[in-house]
């Protein structure tokens, strides 16, 4: 009886270690099948989010292409403000039609200097309404001394006026209350 009891406890001995190692082998082919269903799940959101956005590129290279097209349209309908009198005269009077004036009455004279004759234009708004002219305005609320070429910048937006007048390339003299009034409106 010994022999068979032996038998019996090598027989669930053998069995145990069996079961533990099929144990084992069934854990790490879960553990293996669950690592690459989470590495297919971590590789398939990725894929897919490519896939919708080769999708939607196509659309979107459209939409880019339409609104380069249309500031082209605009860039040969406005046409670059240059350090000219001239140029910026124009540019200074398109932008004073267009301003919306908080205050009745503005008077402001612009002098512009550097690679210009020095020549003096102002801007009345009356009634909210801007009026602009080549000339010197004898009670301007503020007087702007400005480098033409920085101007130019300024009307072509690549520049804004509050950085040149901490340049030191605009200088503006007089009623600041009113010359931020203008400044907000016109730039």
């Amino acid at each position: 009886m010994a022999t068979s009891t032996t038998k019996a406890a090598d027989k669930k001995v053998a069995d145990k270690t069996t079961k533990a190692a099929e144990t084992k082998a069934v854990v790490k082919t879960e553990a293996k099948a669950e690592v690459k269903t989470e590495a297919k799940k971590e590789v398939a959101p990725k894929a897919a989010p490519a896939k919708k956005a080769e999708a939607k590129k196509a659309p979107a290279k459209k939409a880019t292409t339409t609104a380069k097209k249309a500031p082209a349209k605009k860039a040969e309908a406005k046409k670059a403000v240059e350090a000219t009198f001239d140029s910026i005269f124009a540019a200074i009077n398109s932008n004073a039609k267009k301003a919306k004036f908080t205050s009745n009455f503005i008077a402001a004279q612009i002098t512009l200097t550097g690679n210009v004759e020095s020549q003096p234009l102002y801007v009345k708004v009356d009634s909210k309404k801007a009026e602009v002219a080549p000339y010197n305005y004898n009670d301007s609320s503020f007087v702007m001394n400005a480098d033409a070429e920085t101007m130019a910048a300024v009307l072509n937006g690549k520049k804004t006026i509050f950085d040149a007048i901490a340049e030191g390339k605009i200088a503006i003299y007089g009623d600041a209350s009113m010359a931020v009034l203008f400044v907000k409106a016109m730039f």
